[in-house]
């Protein structure tokens, strides 16, 4: 069996992924707001998110330009 070599991307790097939105955090974000269909406070999404202000902005604003 041959053995893998990691890319430049990671071990956890799998075709098909979209960076985008399977990024841990903004995975978190998603899945917080699916399961909060009413919405959530910007304060509420940081807790349950783990992220800081400037994380969860971050974040708030890739997923809003994709």
């Amino acid at each position: 069996m041959k053995a893998k070599s990691q890319s430049s991307e990671g071990r956890f790097a799998y075709e098909g992924l979209d960076r985008v939105i399977h990024e841990r955090a903004r995975l978190s974000v998603l899945t917080s707001l699916v399961t909060n269909p009413r919405g959530l406070a910007f304060g509420e999404l940081k807790q349950l998110c783990a992220l800081t202000d400037g994380n969860l902005n971050r974040h708030l604003r890739v997923l809003e330009n994709a």
